[in-house]
């Protein structure tokens, strides 16, 4: 009877499956990275489909100890977990449920994840469509869309932007292009993309506003759009650019 009361009391303190990752989502609050601890990277693991028969690697997959994370729109909050085996690098959407749902964004993966937004790309106040950057190059990057399906929890490619965000080194007289800033904001049934082209003194020289919308799941240019009156981060974040 002692061993029994013993054996029970070590099930009931062993924690439930899962709790680490979701231990990580609950403690998403804002926007933005979040570690994954070596209990929730494995739990991760364990969530991933099955490997087809071909595909199968002789060491398991290793899950990113770092993440990027949404909050909690509505839906519970997302981490996005990059996991790489001998056959590339993949992308996860993962969410609160019992147990943790899980979405495949990417396959064959080489690019790094740099960031990760919210957006409602087909009009709206629910933002549960995703823009992933991604690092196509140490200064360069690209956006890829993702649309959330009208059920369950999954997503599909809705086309991206090419060098959305630039890089460019700077000279010793500071007059240069310092490369360009993108920014987001959804209007009505229309996406504007705001590029922001700085200067290496820190100011902007140019900036241009194009309108895109998505036509049967498809990125396609719509049109221009009046720059804000203003161009510094904190005006544009305070207007609702992203």
């Amino acid at each position: 009877m002692i061993a029994l009361a013993l054996l029970l009391a070590a099930e009931a303190a062993a924690p439930a499956p899962g709790a680490a990752l979701m231990a990580a989502l609950k403690s998403v609050k804002q926007d933005g990275k979040v570690a994954l601890s070596e209990a929730a990277q494995a739990e991760v693991a364990a969530l991933l489909p099955p490997a087809r028969k071909d595909e199968e690697c002789g060491e398991p997959a290793k899950v990113a100890a770092l993440a990027e994370a949404l909050k909690d729109r509505g839906d519970g909050a997302l981490i996005f977990a990059e996991v790489t085996s001998c056959k590339g690098g993949r992308v996860f959407a993962l969410s609160t449920g019992q147990p943790p749902r899980v979405a495949r964004l990417l396959d064959a993966q080489t690019e790094e994840v740099h960031g990760v937004r919210a957006l409602s790309l087909g009009g709206g106040k629910r933002e549960n469509d995703l823009a992933l950057e991604l690092l196509t190059s140490h200064t360069t990057s690209e956006l890829r869309f993702f649309r959330h399906g009208e059920s369950g929890f999954a997503f599909s490619a809705a086309g991206s932007l090419k060098d959305f965000n630039a890089l460019r080194e700077c000279g010793s007289g500071g007059e240069d292009a310092s490369g360009w800033t993108s920014w987001l904001r959804a209007e009505s049934d229309h996406l504007a993309v705001l590029r922001v082209d700085g200067t290496c003194t820190g100011g902007a020289f140019q900036a241009l506003c194009t309108l895109y919308r998505f036509d049967q799941g498809e990125l396609s240019r719509a049109g221009h759009c009046s720059l804000p009156p203003r161009l510094d981060p904190k005006a544009l974040k305070a207007s609702g650019w992203k």
